[in-house]
């Protein structure tokens, strides 16, 4: 299905065939180790970048946070993955320059509360290097290649090598944006597989139209999330989410219950839908009568109440116009024309004999 010469015919047949694939393979057993290997042992690398809400164009986090597939070997994920959560890694910037920035209006920031690590500083110049860093991923013995953060990670594999990389991120066209202004554009690595954005993912999940909030989803999931909106956390708290839409869709499959959840689901919307038709229709004719026989009853005669004196005179061309008093109503409706009075020209006085 990634060959972008397929028509539109055997890209249907590719997913069909796909589909059917999906639909023999046994749910997982969250008690135990996965019993086959990870495709590709890729790296996931989740970043949430935040800005300050008065100008977006001032970055003032990075937050970055990696699973190594390969730390998950012999390890059972438990209920929504939480076993797997102590192999997340996790690093939180701070830029220097906007470190004075809090965001408090529309959402109320916390840059100061890092929850997995210590938090670090760094220039906006050198936030591109340090971004680099974080997806340089070295899955060495000795050495943590995210940094000084205590969080996670056992670093138990093989030696420096080139690892396959799947970007993560709620809403990741935004950090990707946010990324290219500082500096740095992930694209351009020949190593990143695909790029995931738990949003639409859990939004496609579960059969609905708009995103849930990071907060949100958590809440669905039964996950106590501490100081949201810090970068650090919010990409510790991705993972999370994708951890667990991954493992109750693989915890179900092939069974009747998501369906039945799904299903449900739809039930409850629609007769949430119809509530609030009925109550929008029902305000919208409130104070309409629909008595039978009711034609609006006799004639009424409008009033008009004219003024008691002349409003004065309005001069254009050579008329003008004098709205008449009730004493001066002309039958045509009260305005008559008048021509202007002739400008009285200068007075002639006579000469006067002069004295003898």
């Amino acid at each position: 299905m990634d060959n972008p010469n397929l028509s539109w015919s055997e890209l249907q047949a590719a997913e069909a065939a796909q589909a059917e694939l999906a639909s023999h393979l046994f749910p997982i057993d969250i008690t135990q180790p996965v019993p086959y290997p990870f495709h590709d042992c890729p790296v996931f690398v989740c970043v949430d970048i935040e800005a300050f809400e008065r100008n977006q164009s001032l970055i003032t986090e990075v937050g970055v946070a990696t699973l190594d597939t390969l730390d998950l070997t012999g390890v059972a994920p438990g209920s929504n993955g939480r076993n797997w959560h102590s192999k997340i890694r996790a690093r939180h910037f701070r830029i220097l320059e906007y470190a004075n920035l809090k965001n408090t209006d529309f959402v109320n920031g916390c840059p100061d509360r890092f929850e997995f690590g210590k938090s670090e500083f760094i220039s906006k110049t050198h936030a591109p290097s340090f971004l680099a860093d974080c997806f340089r991923h070295q899955h060495t013995e000795e050495s943590n290649p995210m940094g000084p953060s205590t969080y996670g990670g056992t670093g138990h594999s093989t030696g420096p090598q080139k690892r396959n990389i799947i970007l993560v991120g709620h809403d990741t066209n935004q950090d990707i944006q946010y990324m290219h202004k500082l500096g740095y554009n992930p694209l351009n690595l020949s190593n990143i597989l695909e790029i995931l954005d738990t949003a639409a993912l859990f939004r496609a999940w579960k059969h609905e139209l708009q995103s849930r909030s990071l907060g949100n989803i958590m809440y669905e999931f039964e996950m106590a999330g501490w100081n949201l909106h810090n970068a650090g956390n919010d990409a510790v708290y991705t993972l999370w989410i994708m951890l667990a839409i991954a493992l109750r869709d693989a915890e179900m499959r092939g069974s009747k219950t998501l369906q039945k959840q799904r299903d449900e689901t739809q039930k409850e919307k629609m007769q949430t839908a119809v509530q609030e038709t009925i109550v929008r229709v029902m305000e919208e004719n409130e104070g309409w009568s629909s008595e039978d026989g009711d034609d609006g009853g006799v004639p009424v005669r409008p009033k008009v109440d004219l003024p008691k004196e002349g409003l004065g005179e309005a001069s254009s061309g050579n008329a003008s116009v004098k709205r008449a008093s009730p004493r001066e109503a002309t039958p045509g409706g009260g305005v008559e024309l008048r021509k202007p009075a002739a400008k009285p020209g200068p007075s002639k006085q006579r000469k006067r004999a002069p004295l003898p």
